[in-house]
């Protein structure tokens, strides 16, 4: 009887499993859908809490953060606040919150479009309430994952949890080119953008 109920029990455990890593595959392919199309609306609900919260952050360091706090923050961070500042105006970022800059910075492209493009979620390792989704690109697995975790019910993708690998890897190929960290930003920003970008860019926006 013991172990009836035993074996009864890990074959709900196995299916529960089974069900939540289906979902999570479904969350990272509606995710991806939504960034192919730019459609922010539909991937701001693919998304965790902690994501959206970087959002509200970088906002925030776009409008007041001095040139020095700008300078040392990460790469992928000094990305993202010099962005904002040469793609928008200080009254625009004001009137945001972190999930409506979300949604614009998906319907504008900036959500990169080639980070998702060619992957998808391979194994996924169950852990609690949280998932480790390990990314595949062209169906080869990778060591890099993404951090699933329930929100209300429901799988959310937090983009924030591949940077600091991503971190990593930036300043690894900075090095290697013999540029200054501040230098190659400015000058990636300036082939992304096609303008020059002047002095201004790390001073804040108010």
């Amino acid at each position: 009887m013991r172990l009836y109920l035993l074996a009864t029990v890990l074959c709900f455990a196995t299916l529960s499993s089974f069900a939540q890593e289906k979902e999570i595959h479904k969350c990272f392919e509606e995710y991806k859908s939504a960034i192919l199309k730019e459609k922010g609306n539909e991937a701001v609900g693919k998304v965790s809490k902690s994501t959206i919260a970087y959002y509200e952050k970088s906002r925030v360091e776009a409008l007041e953060a001095d040139s020095a706090t700008v300078a040392n923050l990460t790469v992928i961070d000094k990305i993202m606040v010099l962005t904002l500042r040469s793609k928008m105006s200080a009254n625009e970022l004001s009137n945001m919150n972190g999930t409506s800059l979300f949604e614009y910075s998906v319907d504008q492209g900036m959500v990169g479009k080639n980070s998702v493009a060619n992957g998808s979620i391979g194994e996924i390792k169950m852990k609690g309430e949280n998932a480790e989704g390990y990314i595949a690109i062209n169906g080869e697995v990778s060591p890099i994952f993404f951090l699933f975790s329930q929100e209300n019910g429901e799988w959310k993708i937090d983009l924030t949890s591949v940077f600091d690998v991503s971190n990593e890897g930036m300043k690894q190929m900075i090095d290697a080119t013999g540029y200054a960290e501040n230098d190659y930003v400015i000058m990636v920003l300036q082939m992304a953008t096609g303008a020059e970008l002047s002095s201004s860019i790390w001073q804040p926006l108010k």
